[in-house]
């Protein structure tokens, strides 16, 4: 409770709505009221309507000192992380910029496979870091569409390359968990048939498809569970 008083004050240096929304934030959390979507008013003007989650992890992002600030983006907004541009917060981002989660990679010069890219941060890092070409392979349509705007906004059209598909070691689709952003970063999208699928890349016609040289690649695989299925084809 304390804390999202705090944060709820700290909020005052990016919203000049703070205190309504900021009691909203505050009721939602106590599960006192159910409306997910509000509208803030940014420092620089605009009114922009986004999800009581997302302001949630925006404001917790500024008290703790992760972003400097918040700007309006169209009818949308973004926040500074770090001197980069995103349009959303979340843990991985702080896992792969601040705890240095692939820093133990040597990337530079080198075409990149990141399987899992989720919403483009580890990408953004891996182009940043100095690599050649990135194959950003995100299979959930709500994180692909925000990795391809934080693409855009850090300007990194040129490096990285994003596809909407899924790994696997044989042809098909893959199922599509109904799950939010969030928590596609903790889920396991299975290969199979249902109302929500994607295509799956395999690995040789991932390394066709792009020109991949397989003897000087890295290949960074974060997708809850595909690993197993791609490491036990390779040992039959």
């Amino acid at each position: 409770m304390i804390r999202y008083l705090r944060v709820g004050l700290r909020s005052r240096g990016v919203f000049r709505n703070w205190l309504s929304v900021g009691l909203m934030y505050l009721l939602y959390r106590l599960g006192l009221i159910n409306n997910r979507v509000i509208k803030v008013i940014l420092k620089d003007g605009c009114e922009v309507f986004t999800e009581l989650d997302r302001f949630g992890r925006v404001i917790n992002a500024y008290y703790d000192g992760l972003i400097s600030g918040v700007h309006c983006l169209g009818n949308d907004f973004y926040v500074d992380f770090m001197g980069l541009r995103f349009r959303d917060v979340f843990r991985s981002m702080v896992e792969v910029f601040v705890e240095g989660q692939w820093g133990f990679l040597d990337v530079k010069g080198k075409d990149i496979v990141d399987v899992g890219a989720f919403i483009g941060d580890s990408a953004i890092y891996f182009a940043l870091r100095g690599a050649r070409k990135v194959i950003a392979i995100e299979p959930h349509p709500g994180a692909y569409a925000e990795m391809l705007d934080n693409i855009k906004l850090n300007n990194m059209e040129n490096v990285i390359i994003p596809i909407n598909v899924g790994l696997a070691s044989r042809p098909g689709k893959i199922c599509i968990e109904n799950v939010s952003i969030d928590d596609t970063s903790v889920t396991y999208h299975r290969p199979g048939d249902c109302s929500n699928t994607v295509p799956v890349i395999t690995p040789s016609e991932l390394i066709s498809r792009f020109g991949i040289d397989s003897n000087d690649a890295v290949l960074k695989m974060d997708c809850q569970g595909c690993e197993f299925d791609i490491i036990s084809d390779y040992k039959h």
